[in-house]
């Protein structure tokens, strides 16, 4: 970027602005980023277009490069923080990362300088009048962030055990505005389909209409917003997972007619091809799929046996890892508190921590280097409320605060450092089924707590789900 600014090539410059916004936080990482100039890195920081998780990226990475060279940079610092949108930072995180500097000068300039967003100083009621800065509280936008939901199942609560109604409804929920909006509706409507997304596109794979398999798979154009089909999958399949490594969907066992299949097969979204690519050490069916960031953790089911895994791939073209974490959600013999890793390169399995409450029909997500297994059932018809936590460094599950409503088979996913539970069904009370619901709870994991949210138009459970 520095090198096309100093010789006027405009096109250039153009292109690896858009290069650096679109790729920031590997950009951060380079020794290139810390060698821009002051004009260029104000220009990158305040973009609207940032492709980041969370605003608090933005300012570790304005601190990085004042570190890099502190005693000329630190005259910059006020021209760096008015790039930051200091109210989406969540101000605990904020002060922690400050008091954690080692620079004198610059831990006191920085404390003095967001006085009106450290806590303490709130809650001693002793927060400035008036903002130093420009407040903008709006996400960039590209870093908002959509939880798109689509197919699933319903059933009302005076419904019987066979009133089961498979949906086609798709919606789309805002995760700043807090708001649901209806999407276009997927061609079939089925339940126990797998969602991910690839460039954009929305990949609705399998799934089942009552006893009916598909192999469809279906396509949202984002441009066209029209559901087209895709690449068929080899044999029709439903309670199979999937996920997004290195840009091929790769899809794991599940139920090929009455059949349970240990395949692992893999979509090139640009081929437009499935190949069998290996093979899991036992046939699964019904696990969730989560995408941490830098290692791949799955949690399924062993049917005839009832036994909970946490398996690890590694990419060795990359030369990083991609976390992606599988939960059961049906047990034929009731719930395992079981948890291995699996190696892939070396083909080792380690047996990890055991869960403290045993669970199936549970909903599993990651933020940061924690997995979060929410809810679920016991013995087919029970609800839970119960969540836990493991963690990657320690390898330790730990309770966290219940859910406010016990629910088995919902959507779960992470967003902008936030636990979001949608859906699911009820626990059955004597012959009464279970019902599905529509609320939505949040998590903080920053407060322990959960909040309730806006709840989807449509109740449902055994739907799919995907971060935008």
């Amino acid at each position: 970027m520095n090198l096309a600014e100093a010789f006027s090539c405009t096109d250039l410059s153009s292109k690896a602005s858009t290069f650096a916004q679109r790729n920031f936080i590997e950009v951060v990482r380079h020794d290139e980023f810390l060698e821009l100039t002051i004009e260029t890195l104000l220009k990158l920081l305040s973009s609207e277009y940032l492709c980041i998780e969370q605003e608090f990226q933005v300012f570790e990475a304005g601190l990085k490069w004042i570190l890099y060279n502190p005693s000329e940079r630190r005259q910059s610092l006020v021209q760096i923080l008015e790039c930051i949108r200091f109210p989406l930072i969540q101000p605990t995180k904020l002060f922690n990362c400050i008091e954690s500097l080692q620079d004198f000068s610059l831990r006191i300039g920085l404390g003095k300088l967001l006085e009106e967003f450290d806590p303490k100083k709130r809650a001693m009621s002793l927060r400035s009048p008036y903002s130093k800065f420009k407040i903008e509280v709006t996400p960039r936008h590209s870093a908002r962030k959509y939880m798109v939901i689509l197919g699933g199942y319903h059933r009302a609560k005076s419904g019987r055990w066979h009133e089961v109604r498979p949906i086609a409804d798709v919606y789309r929920f805002d995760s700043f505005n807090r708001i649901w909006t209806p999407y276009p509706n997927i061609q079939y409507p089925r339940s126990g389909l797998t969602v991910v997304s690839v460039k954009g596109f929305i990949y609705a794979i399998g799934g089942e209409n009552e006893l009916l398999l598909y192999d469809n798979v279906e396509v949202l154009d984002p441009l066209e917003m029209k559901w087209r089909d895709g690449p068929s999958l080899p044999r029709p399949l439903s309670g199979h997972n999937s996920c997004v490594i290195d840009g091929f969907i790769y899809t794991f066992g599940g139920f090929i007619g009455s059949e349970v299949t240990d395949n692992i097969i893999r979509l090139d979204p640009d081929e437009g091809k499935w190949r069998k690519v290996g093979s899991m050490p036992t046939q699964r069916s019904n696990f969730a799929l989560t995408v941490v960031d830098v290692s791949t953790y799955r949690c399924g089911q062993y049917p005839q046996h009832s036994v909970q895994t946490i398996q690890r791939w590694t990419s060795q073209v990359q030369l990083k890892i991609t976390r992606v974490g599988i939960h059961c959600r049906w047990l034929s013999r009731g719930a395992d508190k079981g948890l291995e890793c699996y190696n892939p390169v070396t083909e080792e399995w380690t047996q990890l921590a055991r869960m403290k409450h045993s669970r199936g029909c549970f909903g599993m997500a990651a933020i940061g280097n924690n997995i979060y297994a929410v809810g679920g059932a016991r013995a087919g018809r029970d609800a839970l409320q119960y969540v836990e936590k493991y963690s990657i460094d320690e390898n330790k599950w730990t309770t966290v605060k219940s859910m406010g409503v016990a629910r088995a088979d919902p959507c779960v996913a992470s967003i902008n450092g936030l636990l979001f539970v949608v859906g699911g069904r009820s626990a059955s009370h004597g012959h009464t089924p279970p019902h599905t619901l529509d609320d939505m709870e949040s998590y903080n994991p920053e407060t322990n707590a959960w909040k309730d949210e806006e709840p989807i138009p449509t109740h449902r459970c055994d739907a799919g789900v995907v971060i935008m």
